[in-house]
C-alpha cells in the first residue's frame, strides 16, 4: 500500500492537529509496515498517534469477536474502518491474493474530496422521494417505502473502501417479490415479501447452461 495513499485516507478521516488517534492494527508482522505509515500519516497532520498491534493469529478468539469492540470504537468522536490490502484478508475473502491487493489499492487511491462532494450531493438528488421499486428479475418487483427515513453518507470518514449512500427504509411497508441468485450454490431464491415479512420462499437449482 503506497504511503500517498495512505495519507490521502488519514486526511480524509478527518484527522485534526492535536488530536490523539489509536491506530489499532489487526496482523501480522509481515505486514506492520502498512501501519507504521498510518502513524507516520497522523503525526504528518499534527496528531499524535498511538499504535496498538494484536496478531489475528495468536489472539483469533479476540478477532472473531471483534464485532464487539469495534461496537465500543464507533462511540468515539471518530471511527474510521480499513480493511488493509494483504494476503491474509484476500484468503479470508476467497479471492486471489494477487487480484484482491490490486483491487483494493484502486479502491484506496482515489480522489476522497471528489467523493465527498457527490456523496454530499446525491441525498439531495433524492430529497423527497417516499418510494423506489427494485426490479431484481422477470416479474419480480420489491416496493421500499422511505418515508420519514433520513440518507447517510460514507465518503472517507466511516468504512473504507467508501463512495455511497444508504437509507434504512421503514420495515413494515416493505411489498412486493424478490430474486436472489447463488452461483457457488447453484440455486435461485423468490421471496415473497409483504409488510416487511417473508411469506413465501421459493427455490429452484440451476446449471452453468441454463
Amino acid at each position: 500500500m503506497k504511503s500517498e495513499t495512505v495519507s490521502k485516507i488519514v486526511k480524509a478521516s478527518g484527522v485534526s492537529s492535536g488530536e490523539l488517534v489509536l491506530v489499532h492494527f489487526w496482523g501480522e508482522d509481515a505486514d506492520k509496515e502498512i501501519a507504521n505509515s498510518f502513524v507516520a500519516s497522523v503525526a504528518a497532520l499534527g496528531a499524535t498517534p498511538l499504535l496498538l498491534q494484536q496478531s489475528r493469529s495468536i489472539n483469533q478468539e479476540i478477532f472473531s469477536s471483534i464485532s464487539q469492540i469495534f461496537y465500543k470504537l464507533m462511540k468515539c468522536r471518530q471511527f474510521t474502518q480499513i480493511r488493509v490490502p494483504t494476503e491474509a484478508n484476500a484468503a479470508e475473502s476467497n479471492l486471489d491474493p494477487q487480484d484482491y491487493v490490486q483491487r483494493m489499492n484502486k479502491a484506496y487511491d482515489i480522489d476522497y474530496e471528489a467523493v465527498h462532494i457527490a456523496c454530499k450531493r446525491d441525498p439531495e438528488r433524492f430529497a423527497g422521494v417516499k418510494q423506489v421499486a427494485i426490479h431484481t428479475g422477470a416479474d419480480c418487483m420489491l416496493y421500499l417505502d422511505l418515508t420519514g427515513r433520513v440518507w447517510h453518507i460514507d465518503a472517507g470518514d466511516g468504512d473504507l473502501p467508501c463512495g455511497e449512500i444508504c437509507i434504512a427504509p421503514v420495515e413494515n411497508k416493505t411489498n412486493g417479490k424478490e430474486v436472489s441468485t447463488n452461483n457457488c450454490c447453484k440455486f435461485m431464491a423468490i421471496f415473497i415479501i409483504f409488510s416487511g415479512f417473508c411469506l413465501k420462499q421459493l427455490q429452484q437449482l440451476f446449471s452453468d447452461n441454463s
